[in-house]
């Protein structure tokens, strides 16, 4: 059995080389994005209605920019993605649909998960649901 304190120093000794590796990491492999909304607030919807957004993200750096997953809150908030590459001043879209009969004020999150320093980035659809008239 080895002794606790050799356990520990391998533990610290991994951390520190990843802590190393990541800082020394090339930034220039990372993309760089420009996204024209992080928020949108449609107003107000009625129940049954489909709600469709389009959030757009810009390519503004020298490496390509791809996304590799987006997730919603719930069930009731479905996201389409460009899944191609997008090379300097492309834009990647991202298409949610909202559909939700209840009641009220509404914020979904969009979890956009993709090659840049600061992935993942949340986007934010909000509104609110209101009784046909």
């Amino acid at each position: 059995m080895k002794k606790p304190s050799t356990v520990l120093l391998i533990i610290c000794t991994v951390f520190f080389l990843g802590t190393v590796a990541y800082r020394f990491y090339p930034k220039e492999n990372f993309a760089m994005v420009q996204i024209k909304k992080r928020l949108i607030d449609i107003g107000e919807r009625k129940p049954h209605d489909q709600t469709f957004v389009i959030f757009e993200m810009e390519n503004i750096g020298e490496s390509s920019f791809i996304i590799s997953d987006v997730q919603a809150d719930c069930h009731c908030t479905v996201p389409k993605w460009t899944q191609e590459l997008v090379e300097k001043g492309g834009i990647a879209k991202i298409h949610v649909s909202y559909s939700n009969d209840q009641l009220g004020y509404f914020q979904q999150n969009i979890t956009v998960s993709c090659n840049v320093e600061n992935s993942p980035i949340i986007l934010t659809l909000r509104g609110k649901t209101v009784i046909d008239k």
